[in-house]
Parts: structure tokens; C-alpha cells; sequence
């Protein structure tokens, strides 16, 4: 059996999966978790500022430290969702280390 045959047969096989019970029962477990540890604030705040910047009421702008353009959110505080850094992946990841957010 060739690589690109055992490929199809594993999409196929994966496709149908994502349709069962199984997986759907699956899905809603890990997004409880996921939410239970992330918390919802977080979700608001991505949603909030995601439809802003749709909808022109905010404008990405550089990253505040390095000018980059390739740019993501960084909120301080989930409660104001709107309060943002605009800030490259590499200082993102400084600042939420920084402030205690995430770990080295």
C-alpha cells in the first residue's frame, strides 16, 4: 500500500469520524475543558475585538515595539476587550510572560 493511498484511506476513514456521535460528544467535552480553563472572558475579548477591526471601529496597527506588520491582540485586562497592544507573535509572547500570563 502506497503512502498516498493509506493518506486517502486515513482522510476518508476521518472524514466519516467527524460526522459520528463519538466525535461530536468528543468535541463539546474538550471545548468544556478548554473553556472551563481558559475562561470565557477570553473568548469575549477575541470575538469583540475580531468584529472591530471587520466592521473598521478599530485598525490593526504596527506592532508597538518593533513596527512589524504582522500583528495580534494583546489585552491587559479581558474585562475591557477594546483596550488593546498591538503587538507582533515575538512580543506578544514577551509581554504575556512578563505580566505572569504564560510560562518561559
Amino acid at each position: 500500500m502506497s503512502l498516498r493511498s493509506s493518506k486517502k484511506d486515513f482522510n476518508a476513514y476521518y472524514r466519516e469520524y467527524r460526522k459520528s456521535e463519538q466525535w461530536r460528544t468528543y468535541a463539546r467535552e474538550y471545548m468544556r475543558r478548554w473553556r472551563g480553563k481558559n475562561g470565557t472572558d477570553k473568548d469575549n475579548a477575541r470575538s469583540r475585538v475580531a468584529y472591530a477591526v471587520k466592521t473598521g471601529e478599530i485598525i490593526k496597527r504596527p506592532c508597538q515595539m518593533c513596527g512589524k506588520r504582522k500583528v495580534e491582540a494583546h489585552h491587559e485586562d479581558y474585562s475591557k476587550p477594546l483596550e488593546i497592544m498591538w503587538l507582533c507573535r515575538e512580543h506578544h509572547r514577551q509581554r504575556d510572560i512578563a505580566i505572569g500570563v504564560r510560562e518561559t
